[in-house]
């Protein structure tokens, strides 16, 4: 018996692998209803790569984010907090 899925005859789209990640689901629906009930969210990561794959998702599922980070310039970290203020 194989129960193990060939990955040479999957195509691995972008919104295959967001579907794929339960995580990802979950937070998709959170955010969603945060919205709905007009909060707001932060979400923090010390690792650029997460915040590459954060990034990814929020465009693939439509959400409105500003991201923050290292690369940012001064004067625009202070654009930045002011609108999410």
């Amino acid at each position: 018996m194989h129960y193990g899925v060939c990955m040479k005859d999957v195509v691995m789209t972008t919104g295959t692998i967001f579907m794929l990640t339960g995580k990802l689901q979950v937070l998709d629906r959170l955010l969603r209803q945060l919205k709905a009930d007009h909060h707001r969210v932060l979400i923090f990561t010390q690792m650029t790569r997460m915040l590459d794959v954060l990034e990814a998702f929020l465009n693939f599922h439509g959400h409105i984010y500003l991201r923050l980070d290292g690369t940012t310039r001064i004067d625009q970290r202070q654009v930045c907090v002011c609108l999410c203020a």
